[in-house]
């Protein structure tokens, strides 16, 4: 295997890059964002959530398991089945929420299932006092941008997160007012 191997299967265990942007949202458009499904949004139950976890990938499973263990608020698209999720993490005394993801069966990408559950979920955080909800958004995912942006998410920031062992390191920080590849795609 030799020195370069080893290192480079420590890296690929133990290190892990993710360029995203930040977006914040204050207020929300009120579209009246239609859909072909028909469905309510509701909160999760404890058995809707284990169900989703056994029926999402992996990583989307594991931030399900980390809003549980932070009492995350979890809201679900559900008419004859779970067309997917958005979870809320709450910081109650600075009146700000943090969209700690959101997932929606492949099955029902396109019909506007994401941006209602966005929209309903940060217009109830709003209606309850909370001034502000953030979302960190990879730069590759072009749907979850256009679908936040469209919901009333405007971008604050851009920056890489460099996962070190299982800790978190934000790097290169820089204020943006837009995100370049949404503009040119317009």
């Amino acid at each position: 295997m030799g020195f370069i191997g080893a290192l480079r299967g420590f890296v690929e265990k133990f290190v892990k890059i993710a360029p995203v942007y930040e977006l914040v949202c204050t207020s929300v458009k009120d579209m009246g964002i239609s859909s072909d499904l028909e469905f309510q949004i509701v909160r999760a139950s404890p058995e809707e959530l284990a169900f989703l976890k056994t029926k999402v990938p992996k990583n989307i499973s594991d931030k399900i398991d980390l809003g549980i263990s932070k009492d995350c608020i979890f809201n679900i698209a559900k008419g004859k089945e779970i067309y997917g999720f958005c979870s809320m993490c709450c910081d109650f005394s600075k009146k700000t929420a943090h969209s700690l993801g959101s997932f929606v069966f492949p099955e029902y990408r396109g019909q506007n299932v994401f941006q209602n559950l966005k929209q309903y979920s940060c217009s109830e955080l709003f209606g309850r006092g909370f001034t502000e909800v953030t979302s960190h958004v990879s730069w590759s995912n072009k749907a979850s941008q256009k679908g936040q942006l469209n919901v009333g998410f405007v971008p604050r920031s851009s920056f890489i997160i460099l996962n070190l062992l299982g800790h978190d390191f934000w790097l290169f920080k820089k204020s943006i007012n837009t995100i370049p590849s949404f503009e040119k795609d317009r």
